[in-house]
């Protein structure tokens, strides 16, 4: 029971750092402000994990120690229970945030657009972000009562000069800011 603490800490680090490499992973390299973040946020996870694994198992071995082993067994299932949905949580979104990093990449027909934009309102914004959507699906796009969605198309170099002259009269700031910074409309 003595050595619960430093068990608990390594398990809890040992986990923080799987969901950390599993980030860190997808970074590119190269020396990136994205990989020194990632990196940061993994040694900040491990350290944390280490500090939640130290206090459960400290609070579980005072539990064994003042007689009450049921009750130090629950404190040690509920932190496992706890683990297991916390790294589950990172999991789903760290896959998500990859699609919609793929979908703002992905080369985009007009029908594999049209398809996106049945799906959810991030798979529209990451439609609306994509340099390869074609201008016939940003002109529809333009219309969208979603703010984040007009800003990805006024940020789009594929929109059609028109359609930004529209979007740069929006009553919202930050859908004019986007237009604003959009590469084709910087005059050489």
């Amino acid at each position: 029971m003595r050595r619960a603490p430093m068990i608990g800490a390594l398990v809890f680090s040992a986990a923080a750092a799987i969901c950390a490499a599993v980030q860190l992973n997808d970074v590119p390299a190269g020396g990136s402000t994205a990989q020194a973040v990632a990196m940061g946020a993994g040694v900040l996870m491990i350290v944390m994990g280490g500090i939640a694994g130290w206090i459960i198992g400290s609070s579980a071995r005072a539990l064994a120690l003042a007689g009450k082993r049921r009750h130090a067994r629950s404190v040690v299932l509920l932190a496992a229970v706890l683990l297991a949905l916390v790294c589950g949580m990172f999991r789903y979104s760290h896959d998500r945030a990859l699609r919609h990093q793929h979908l703002r990449t992905e080369i985009l027909t007009p029908e594999r657009a049209r398809e996106l934009l049945k799906g959810s309102i991030e798979d529209v914004r990451a439609v609306a972000y994509n340099p390869s959507c074609p201008p016939e699906i940003l002109t529809e796009l333009a219309k969208s009562r979603d703010e984040s969605t007009r800003c990805g198309v006024g940020a789009n170099p594929n929109t059609p000069p028109a359609v930004l002259d529209e979007l740069a009269k929006d009553v919202q700031e930050s859908v004019r800011l986007y237009v604003s910074l959009n590469p084709a409309r910087r005059k050489p």
